[in-house]
């Protein structure tokens, strides 16, 4: 009975124009989803996705170690067409923390490295267009629709997008982390700051100086709350 006063009260609620959109967005989605396959398969690339991948693989269904040189031989031999690295030459040693492998393994779950891919791709145009809508939200902009489907679109086709689309590269999930860091603390959402920034504490090389700004605004500002969800995350 209750589930069918739930159908009844969406029924009610929904307009047919709301259940054409709904199921227009549904479509949608799905033959992006088949494009993005289409390409994973069509485009050479990835490497970096499949490093993860197959260490998350490794873990789950092969039980052997993420960390050791099958991980690494496997990924040199996408990245540079069937042979090892050389000396000179990136390894392709999967270093990333435990934690952070553990967030791949949903992907992991697929056997078809292609369909994992173009999944990912899926969710990476579905960040770049957050990251666009993140940066207009703190700068306080609300550009006219016809500009902000311009900077959405130069934002899901611009060389650098591109170039982390086809590596699979986690740039652009770590790029909206760091935006999402900068709106929990604008809205005072202490805890959920310092637990996104043990999220991208791993990558700490390239994001130095934002760890450090953020470190000098929480201490001027008595964000004291910023170190609890930091350290209730490291828990």
């Amino acid at each position: 009975m209750a589930f069918q006063d739930i159908r009844k009260s969406l029924r009610m609620r929904l307009s047919p124009a709301d259940i054409g959109f709904i199921l227009a967005a549904i479509a949608f989605i799905v033959a992006l989803l088949a494009l993005d396959i289409y390409l994973a398969r069509t485009l050479s690339g990835g490497e970096w996705l499949y490093l993860r991948w197959s260490g998350a693989r490794a873990f789950l269904s092969e039980h052997i170690e993420p960390y050791g040189s099958v991980v690494a031989q496997r990924t040199q031999a996408l990245a540079y067409g069937g042979r090892a690295a050389f000396l000179n030459e990136y390894p392709y040693a999967l270093n990333d923390p435990f934690y952070i492998v553990l967030l791949y393994t949903p992907l992991a779950l697929f056997s078809d490295f292609v369909i994992a891919r173009g999944i990912w791709m899926l969710l990476s145009q579905a960040a770049l267009i957050g990251i666009v809508l993140l940066s207009l939200n703190l700068s306080e902009w609300k550009p006219p629709f016809w500009l902000l489907g311009i900077l959405i679109g130069f934002g899901l086709f611009s060389y650098l997008s591109i170039s982390a689309l086809l590596s699979a590269s986690p740039t652009i999930f770590l790029t909206l982390i760091y935006l999402a860091i900068l709106f929990a603390l604008r809205s005072f959402s202490d805890e959920l700051a310092g637990a996104l920034l043990f999220l991208v504490a791993y990558q700490w090389e390239v994001s130095l100086l934002f760890f450090l700004f953020v470190l000098v605004f929480v201490v001027m500002n008595r964000r004291w709350q910023v170190f609890v969800g930091f350290g209730v995350a490291l828990i």
